[in-house]
């Protein structure tokens, strides 16, 4: 992944693991290592993953799914990214060398800009954070392939990077 935009400390996800029939619901998961940025300033006798993050890598979980469900509707990719989130709340910390285990579920129907999702993230089956994200949909093919490349926002590189081995073929990643 060397694309600017998924550097290694932007990749807020490790896998989409699943995807349910219809693309409505996914799990995902994020391992957080001792070396994160963050721990060494938050807070440094007691490092946990800041709650943005953790929306933020929930919101990840949940565009992630919407444009493999737009893949799967149309054939086409289109990127999403978080436009608003709404009824957030934090129930436990998330230290280091935790797995955090998401799981999300698309709310609204196909078609629309915007994309409603609930996000659920669990630790060890215990839930740690909740919230609802509102997606925008981005149109890759607005922009011109030389002021941005091939691949638009680095999209395609990240997704065969996070994406399970059994799912891209089923969302057309094999090749990638």
């Amino acid at each position: 992944m060397n694309s600017p935009a998924v550097r290694a400390d932007w990749a807020w996800l490790d896998s989409i693991a699943e995807v349910s029939p219809g693309e409505r619901q996914a799990l995902a998961r994020r391992r957080f290592t001792s070396n994160e940025w963050y721990f060494e300033h938050h807070f440094p006798a007691f490092p946990v993953v800041p709650g943005v993050l953790l929306i933020e890598s929930m919101a990840h979980a949940a565009g992630i799914l919407q444009t493999l469900r737009w893949r799967a509707r149309t054939g086409q990719w289109k990127n999403h990214v978080l436009l608003a989130v709404q009824d957030a709340k934090f129930y436990r910390f998330v230290r280091a060398e935790q797995e955090l285990v998401m799981k999300v579920e698309l709310l609204s129907d196909d078609g629309a800009p915007e994309v409603l999702a609930r996000c659920h993230a669990f630790v060890d089956d215990q839930k740690v954070a909740r919230s609802k994200v509102t997606l925008h949909t981005i149109d890759t093919q607005q922009f011109e392939a030389g002021e941005v490349g091939e691949d638009p926002f680095g999209l395609l590189r990240y997704l065969h990077a996070i994406v399970a081995d059994p799912l891209k073929q089923r969302f057309g990643l094999a090749g990638c």
